[in-house]
């Protein structure tokens, strides 16, 4: 095989550490597949400007937009505290300067979201109260878990549906800036019902990019309630296990994990597994050794991407961070044993399967010899549907469209080639995207492989597949 990049894909978040045109060259070259934009960190003009530098580095790398989502913080403390377990704690909606007694809140609807026996948790869920009961502005609450606390520190309210809705005041002023610039995936943080990303997906259809792909970040234990419904309404996810770790029991995330990357894979989904991926690489050299398992499990457990977040926003060396999780990826796919195509068939068995499965089967009929699958495609739909079956070659997807080439790029085992004439002829066609994809030096001219498409007198689906010989077709 000449082709030798990793199949699962590896998303970095840009920030002040990877902000620059040679440490971006850098990571690009060390395997990154998506840049990721998080604005809860960014404002619009910081934003615009990294995303034109991104383009300008590599204008085939797709930019994810985070949006921040409802997230919730305490206000300012007069100095950090440690809150001690037993002890009666006042959350208030009122602006005041907090202390080890009382703090206020941004999100001034909780007094109406919470009853007693709720939870709150502060701190990346390290300090736990318990709601006690209500009186007026103020939530009456006991200290569960003591620890630590300091101005600004995020808060979360597991279980609860909150009443600020979703996408907030400051996603819509984000998707505003989606509109100009247009980015290729959008994240929807803190989803709870499908309701909400079909109301984004209405902006985006009204304001542009009307084509970008929504990212429903699993992060809310309603999110997992709802999963089966939110999965029909996005195309794809993110595995958000920060927040979902204080959602959940923590020794909750890898089973959840798991299962939430199967269903993903049942419909064809990419599942994208995020934080503290090789966290301690923000400071250090290497990883820890539980990082690196953390890693390989996720890919053992068939995610379409790993993401780094601190590692490459804020690292001593994003490239670096790169380079590792490239390294260990690329070591455990040669482990990964073939699965039953049969297993992550839908129950709707759709034509598209019915093709990713009869690709799939030739494919592993003759692995020596097949040297990757193409299809050609003009939405990249084929591609991941044959992509969610994980076979054992890569899938050049050629397209005339740069949009759908850049979307495609987060899907396993998709590398996206760029072909700007667009033929109807099914035998030109095959000829055209089998010359370019070997010119490009992607396939060997000994090989055979697997192509599909659709025809000119039934639009938009895929009906053909076939097997050849390179060499009968190159010149």
């Amino acid at each position: 095989m000449i082709f030798d990049r990793t199949r699962s894909k590896i998303v970095c978040t840009i920030g002040p550490a990877s902000r620059s045109r040679e440490v971006l060259a850098d990571m690009v070259e060390a395997g990154m597949d998506v840049a990721r934009l998080n604005l809860s960190h960014e404002d619009h003009a910081t934003a615009r400007k990294t995303f034109e530098l991104i383009r300008s580095v590599d204008d085939t790398i797709p930019i994810l937009f985070d949006l921040q989502g409802p997230k919730i913080r305490i206000g300012e403390l007069r100095e950090p505290v440690n809150l001690k377990r037993g002890s009666a704690f006042i959350i208030t909606v009122d602006d005041i300067i907090g202390d080890e007694h009382r703090v206020s809140i941004s999100h001034k609807e909780l007094p109406q979201d919470v009853k007693p026996g709720d939870t709150i948790a502060i701190n990346d869920g390290i300090v736990k109260l318990k709601v006690k009961g209500v009186q007026g502005s103020e939530v009456v609450t006991e200290v569960t878990h003591g620890g630590p606390i300091s101005s600004r520190k995020g808060v979360n309210i597991p279980g609860i549906k909150l009443s600020c809705g979703i996408p907030t005041e400051q996603d819509l002023h984000d998707l505003d800036l989606a509109s100009e610039l247009e980015p290729d995936l959008v994240a929807l943080s803190f989803v709870t019902e499908p309701a909400e990303v079909k109301r984004v997906r209405e902006i985006l259809t009204a304001n542009g990019p009307a084509d970008a792909s929504i990212i429903a970040k699993i992060e809310h234990m309603l999110a997992v309630k709802n999963f089966d419904a939110i999965i029909r309404e996005c195309e794809g996810v993110m595995i958000a296990r920060g927040d979902l770790g204080i959602e959940v029991p923590i020794e909750e995330v890898p089973i959840l994990q798991r299962e939430l990357i199967r269903k993903a894979n049942l419909w064809a989904r990419p599942a994208i597994v995020a934080t503290h991926m090789l966290e301690s690489m923000t400071h250090e050299r290497m990883p820890t050794r539980a990082e690196v398992s953390d890693v390989a499990h996720a890919i053992l457990d068939r995610a379409d991407a790993v993401m780094l977040s601190g590692e490459t926003a804020v690292g001593h060396d994003p490239p670096g961070a790169v380079a590792m999780m490239n390294r260990i990826i690329k070591r455990v796919e040669e482990t990964i044993p073939p699965g039953n195509p049969i297993e992550i068939t839908s129950p709707r068995k759709m034509i598209v399967e019915i093709i990713g499965n009869l690709v799939y089967n030739a494919v592993c009929l003759i692995p020596d010899k097949v040297d990757g699958i193409i299809t050609a495609t003009r939405s990249g739909f084929t591609a991941r549907w044959i992509s969610k079956f994980r076979p054992p070659v890569h899938i050049f997807a050629v397209t005339a469209d740069i949009r759908v080439m850049r979307r495609s790029r987060l899907l396993w085992g998709v590398h996206p080639v760029h072909y700007e004439q667009d033929i109807d002829n099914v035998d030109d066609l095959v000829k055209a995207t089998v010359q370019v994809v070997y010119e490009r030096g992607l396939i060997s001219r000994d090989k055979d492989i697997v192509f599909t498409s659709g025809t000119r007198h039934i639009r938009g689906r895929t009906n053909v597949v076939a097997l050849f010989h390179v060499r009968d077709l190159v010149e």
